[in-house]
């Protein structure tokens, strides 16, 4: 997590280290939080585990998806139906429907 003053630098920096990042093969995410803001509280968890599942999609989708199924088990249907955009990594277990809800094109 990066935070500071308005106008310090954040946005750039991480603007620059995700250039690095991605070319070695890593993951960054960005979402700016709002102290004033009325949003749910989780949403910019659930917004950085939306960026991440479609990052994943187009990179390592089997590998992580074999991860995923593993560590949830039986509790995966939960963990979809909590996070709709871990559809994405997994689209021959799931409904047409939830691929919709997730923002997957069909």
């Amino acid at each position: 997590f990066i935070g500071g003053f308005s106008g310090s630098g954040k946005s750039m920096l991480v603007n620059n280290l995700r250039k690095r990042v991605n070319a070695v093969g890593g993951y960054t995410i960005k979402h700016k939080f709002d102290a004033i803001s009325q949003e749910n509280p989780l949403s910019g968890v659930i917004s950085a585990f939306n960026q991440i599942c479609l990052m994943i999609k187009g990179r390592a989708r089997p590998v992580i998806a074999k991860k995923l199924s593993d560590e949830f088990g039986d509790d995966f249907g939960l963990l979809i139906r909590l996070l709709p955009s871990v559809s994405v990594l997994f689209p021959e277990l799931v409904s047409p429907a939830l691929r919709v809800e997730a923002g997957e094109d069909m």
